[in-house]
């Protein structure tokens, strides 16, 4: 029997607290490039008025570099995320990552969390094999 997986509560609780990195919609793509590196991530959500517009990855990034045009990060963002909150199913989440790159976990309209799917292997990793420690006495 498959382990049962739980929601993404549990995920967001293994990355410890954190404030989702982003970056306004005007930042210039030398800026979000320095901040995927600083912070070794692949994709940055950005954020108009304080609300999520979409997201850059790692791989827009890299187009908009080639062709060589200053642009924003307004202007390379996509639409290739998902939204979800803290009581997400992670079975539900793992078809969601089937399609998109990226989970947004919001509540309301404030972003609190980003699931990838690397995190989400490591979820299962952990949910399959749990780490027991051996009980002092």
């Amino acid at each position: 029997e498959a382990p049962k997986l739980g929601t993404i509560l549990e995920i967001l609780d293994a990355q410890g607290q954190r404030t989702p990195i982003t970056v306004d919609e005007s930042a210039p793509l030398a800026a979000v490039g320095a901040l995927l590196k600083q912070h070794d991530i692949s994709q940055v959500p950005v954020l108009r008025k304080g609300k999520i517009m979409g997201v850059l990855h790692d791989k827009n990034l890299f187009e908009a570099a080639l062709q060589g045009k200053p642009v924003t990060a307004g202007e390379v963002a996509t639409m290739d995320f998902c939204v979800v909150d803290r009581s997400t199913d992670v079975v539900v989440l793992s078809d969601l990552l089937r399609k998109f790159r990226v989970a947004l976990v919001t509540e309301g309209d404030v972003l609190t969390g980003i699931v990838t799917r690397i995190d989400l292997i490591d979820h299962v990793a952990r949910k399959a094999h749990p780490v027991s420690f051996p009980s002092d006495g």
